[in-house]
């Protein structure tokens, strides 16, 4: 008999170097409930989330509060990684979203564009295993 799978944690790093931002990993594969934490090496970020409501800033790991700067809009600062949840009620599918790099005034990118794909939870307690469009 399977049991429910419980939360899981996943790391999303942008890093900025002269010219160029970089999202690691490009695509994050999350449930509802889960948990996201953003961390920004060598630049200050703007993330922005096209479903803003998916999302539950649940706790700041390091230094200062950041703040919310405009719908779906999250400041990042260097060096304090800063964590999500995704919300139970978070509707499955692909969510792209953007990284703007401060120091390089510049937006981020991925392997392609940064994406967060939610799953879709089953009835009985299984998840599913491939990714859902909207």
């Amino acid at each position: 008999m399977a049991g429910k799978r419980k939360a899981t944690s996943h790391k999303v790093i942008v890093y900025a170097d002269r010219s160029s931002g970089k999202v690691i990993p490009g695509s994050v594969f999350a449930y509802p409930g889960d948990e996201i934490v953003f961390e920004a090496i060598g630049t200050d970020v703007l993330v922005l989330l096209p479903k803003i409501s998916h999302f539950e800033r649940i706790s700041f790991i390091k230094g200062l509060m950041d703040k919310q700067v405009g719908a779906g809009a999250i400041k990042i600062r260097e060096g304090k990684p800063t964590l999500f949840e995704i919300s139970l009620n978070a509707k499955p599918g692909r969510y792209p979203y953007a990284v703007y790099c401060e120091k390089i005034r510049a937006f981020a990118v991925g392997n392609s564009d940064p994406t967060i794909i939610i799953r879709k939870r089953t009835d009985d307690g299984e998840d599913e295993e491939e990714p859902v469009n909207p």
